[in-house]
């Protein structure tokens, strides 16, 4: 069952507010580091195209769409850091990356999210100790550009079609843009940002993937990554109900609908049904 809690969004707080609700809604700890396997599978090779528009709208003429037969959960890879110094790590995927090695793109910036996450917990734990001396040992080879790198492979595995890097990529803000005092600083990087975040979901949400459906309410709901939309974020939750009942609390549902009009909520159905149609049936 899908829990919601309620979140304040701002500007300044995007990838913050972005990579919490992500994570929680994939059941991953915020501070747990994602992180792959050089095994990790490639591309779904059903479809790799990308689809940036709501699936409620019109059809265009003889689409060349391939849809996934009917509603399914997205099998994500076990992702684990690979163990060893960082930069030795990545130095060592990067020309198979450059080759065109989705799976080897994913894991470079798994493993220097990994050092990011896991320095950022220590600054956390230690607020008055040196910063350098809070840099795990196996991190300290990295210098801010490879951070600034890594994130540009999880885009470019993302943009391949690697499954995997596109769940990823939404909850990786700060993975994406660096530091937060950043943000404010490049509006067109934010906005870049959000708008692949959004073509990522929409993407796997029209293959049938619930999981997708669900991120998207969410993003609807609380206004983070795209403008806020309650009457879109109640027909996602809608399509994915038609899709898997258990896969909805009646109570968020209840939730969803308490501040919308008799027509806002009919308009919400008429939209689910036709997401559903479009994705899942």
């Amino acid at each position: 069952m899908r829990t919601r809690a309620l979140v304040a969004a701002s500007a300044v707080a995007l990838a913050a507010l972005a990579a919490v609700y992500f994570y929680s809604l994939r059941g991953v700890d915020a501070v747990a580091p994602y992180a792959t396997q050089t095994s990790a599978r490639l591309p779904d090779s059903k479809s790799n195209e990308r689809s940036t528009g709501d699936l409620g709208q019109e059809p265009q003429a003889n689409p060349p769409v391939q849809r996934q037969k009917a509603a399914h959960y997205t099998p994500l890879s076990n992702l684990t850091p690979i163990l060893g110094d960082a930069a030795q790590v990545i130095d060592a995927l990067t020309p198979a990356a450059k080759s065109g090695d989705t799976s080897a793109a994913l894991a470079i910036f798994v493993k220097a999210n990994d050092c990011r996450l896991r320095t950022e917990a220590a600054k956390r734990n230690a607020p008055s100790s040196t910063p350098t001396a809070l840099i795990p040992p196996d991190c300290q080879s990295l210098a801010p550009e490879d951070y600034t790198a890594a994130g540009q492979w999880l885009e470019a595995a993302a943009d391949a079609g690697n499954v995997d890097a596109q769940f990823l990529y939404p909850a990786s803000a700060e993975g994406v843009l660096g530091p937060p005092v950043d943000w404010l600083r490049h509006p067109e990087a934010v906005a870049n940002f959000k708008r692949k975040a959004m073509a990522y979901m929409n993407a796997n949400a029209a293959k049938g993937s619930i999981d997708a459906l669900l991120d998207l309410s969410n993003a609807y709901e609380y206004g983070v990554l795209t403008e806020r939309d309650p009457v879109k974020a109640l027909a996602y939750y809608r399509a994915v109900e038609l899709s898997d009942g258990n896969a909805i609390s009646q109570r968020s549902l209840a939730y969803l609908k308490q501040n919308l009009s008799p027509t806002d909520v009919t308009n919400a159905e008429n939209l689910a049904r036709s997401i559903h149609a479009n994705c899942c049936e």
